[in-house]
């Protein structure tokens, strides 16, 4: 496993998955988090598809028409997928508090959660390129990097450079020095030489953006947010499941009955679908639900009267953390898309290395693992230092 699978594990977190996009000459993967489960991956459901049609027709090989099975079988998934659905959304409505205050502006930040960390609050554990670059305009924010540009040739493109400041990293989170040592190489980087660097394959930007999520993991203070979830007689469920299914297809390998065949594909179905789509180790809890909400009143004050999604990445020193947290937010701008074009969109690029992004292999990888508690400590620390 990777250093992200790693900590998933570790945290006992639910819902990751590996996505591949395959382009001609080029491989995509990305690692997706769902820290409750609540935004199941879609690969979940295609594996139901996929699985238990086929599955079923393999196992009853005595059925006398395979259409008629397959049909019968895709049905039943499809309505087992729906009720595995509306289960796990009862399960939140029913675990999750209630948001109050709705279509509230506010003005200031609710808490002294960093972007990243909002980030994942909102979109239930998503980290991808618009964390790096809310890292980044924050960091630019609290005077740790400079952010400059340069007109081209044309008057009209921006060469945007990234700097460097003295001031010391102490109280940086694991996650923000990592990406520090990770972008610069050098005091002073270039959107060129950056992104030359990263798709060079012996960086491993795969591998190494698996570890700045874990590493966001490791510090987002979850036990102030959620709380576990405990299913009731998930486990017996489960077991009742696989108990009369075997007995069912012991009566059919005796009948050829197709009644028999469709309770069976019923019960298999669904109790894979409960296992995958309703698996839920985390919920939000009141404080969780509440700040959630009191950051979407900040988006809607953000969209509703600032103009922020026209302001560029240099304007971070005048708009203080609002154009840092807008990235996070999901406002979608000008300042994010510079930030973004900075470290270009290869930044999950595997073409041409020879490994598999399940395997750590990396001394770096092995390092984090290692000193795991030492950074949980650390991060722990500054939150509450900060009093979140």
């Amino acid at each position: 496993m990777n250093f992200l699978n790693y900590i998933t594990e570790k945290l006992k977190l639910s819902g990751i998955t590996i996505t591949t996009i395959n382009i001609p000459n080029k491989t995509t993967r990305k690692n997706e988090i769902s820290l409750s489960g609540k935004n199941a991956p879609l690969s979940f459901i295609i594996l139901e598809f996929i699985l238990c049609p086929w599955l079923s027709i393999a196992i009853f090989e005595k059925a006398q028409d395979m259409l008629i099975s397959l049909a019968l079988a895709i049905v039943i998934v499809t309505i087992n997928i729906l009720l595995a659905i509306h289960t796990r959304n009862k399960i939140f409505k029913t675990t999750e508090p209630q948001v109050k205050n709705l279509n509230i502006y506010r003005r200031d930040l609710p808490s002294n959660l960093t972007p990243a960390h909002v980030k994942v609050l909102l979109e239930d554990g998503n980290i991808d390129s618009y964390t790096l670059a809310s890292t980044i305009l924050d960091l630019a924010d609290k005077n740790y990097l400079k952010i400059e540009s340069h007109n081209k040739e044309d008057l009209f493109t921006k060469n945007i450079t990234l700097s460097l400041t003295d001031k010391p990293h102490d109280n940086l989170f694991t996650y923000e020095k990592y990406l520090i040592n990770w972008f610069f190489d050098k005091p002073q980087i270039t959107s060129e030489d950056l992104k030359k660097r990263l798709n060079n394959p012996k960086e491993n930007p795969a591998e190494k953006f698996s570890i700045f999520e874990g590493l966001i993991l490791l510090s987002f203070p979850l036990d102030n947010y959620y709380k576990p979830y405990k299913g009731k007689n998930k486990k017996s469920l489960y077991s009742l499941f696989i108990i009369l299914y075997f007995l069912l297809l012991f009566f059919f390998s005796h009948s050829n009955s197709y009644l028999i065949y469709i309770i069976a594909t019923f019960i298999m179905s669904y109790g894979l679908s409960f296992i995958l789509i309703t698996n839920i180790t985390y919920t939000l809890n009141n404080k969780g639900t509440e700040l959630k909400d009191e950051y979407l009143d900040l988006k809607k004050y953000l969209e509703d009267f600032s103009l922020i999604d026209k302001k560029t990445s240099e304007m971070i020193s005048l708009w203080d953390f609002y154009l840092s947290y807008s990235v996070a937010l999901g406002i979608k701008g000008i300042a994010s898309k510079e930030i973004k074009n900075f470290f270009g969109n290869e930044i999950y690029n595997l073409n041409n290395v020879d490994q598999d992004l399940n395997v750590i292999n990396t001394e770096e990888s092995q390092k984090y693992i290692t000193e795991i508690d030492n950074i949980i400590n650390h991060d722990k620390q500054l939150y509450q230092n900060k009093n979140i």
